[in-house]
């Protein structure tokens, strides 16, 4: 038969008492003392030993840029190439726009000065180098820009022409042109540096320093 347990004390033990308000203000301050305590202690250890947790900062620092560098060797080299390449192109560029060309002859024989031309009408013309690049340019004096014309063949005497255009069918009627050749034997590199490089349809402002360049004839289109 079960017995009964009169004391239940005896199976869970004497009740636990709770902390006063007093007590509870006195621990608390006792752990404020200990936090305290440790920073002063923390600030002493930095106060006696700064110049070695410095030498920590700088070393951690050091090699975290280090760590960087290795991971980033590629784009860290790419850049000083750039940086380099660009400081080396600015007195290659310099010497390639001064320097000599190739002297080429180069004349216009047809049409000549006050000929009367029509919209479309044929130059001819001649240089002394049959393998020379030629440009023929057409400026109407009415404007500021030049208009450079379709690049004739040369053939092994020198010699060339080619069609070219004053004006539209409605415009540049009645008005004055200047037509000019340019002659280089230059390779690509050297006529891009110089302004040599031109293209059918390409507007000038100004003509190219260093060139070799005809004689200037003047027309007038009459329709």
């Amino acid at each position: 038969m079960a017995s009964v347990v009169s004391n239940p004390n005896a199976l869970v033990g004497p009740p636990v008492r709770s902390k006063s308000l007093v007590e509870r203000i006195m621990a608390g301050l006792l752990t404020l003392i200990g936090s305290l305590d440790g920073m002063l202690l923390a600030a002493a250890f930095i106060e006696q030993n700064l110049l070695l947790i410095i030498g920590l900062v700088i070393v951690i620092i050091v090699m975290f840029g280090i760590s960087w560098l290795l991971l980033n060797m590629t784009r860290v080299v790419l850049v000083v190439g750039l940086v380099i390449a660009s400081i080396a192109v600015i007195p290659l560029w310099i010497w390639l726009a001064n320097i000599e060309l190739k002297p080429i002859d180069a004349a216009i024989t047809a049409p000549t000065s006050a000929e009367m031309v029509t919209m479309k009408s044929t130059i001819r013309g001649k240089v002394s180098d049959p393998n020379a690049q030629v440009h023929v340019l057409i400026h109407p004096l009415a404007t500021q820009e030049t208009w450079v014309q379709q690049s004739p063949i040369v053939g092994r005497d020198g010699t060339w022409q080619t069609a070219v255009f004053f004006g539209t069918p409605t415009l540049g009627i009645d008005e004055d042109y200047e037509i000019i050749v340019l002659a280089t034997r230059e390779n690509f590199i050297i006529n891009f540096v110089t302004g040599n490089s031109l293209k059918p349809g390409q507007v000038l402002t100004q003509l190219p320093e260093r060139t070799n360049k005809s004689q200037v004839i003047t027309v007038h289109r009459i329709k």
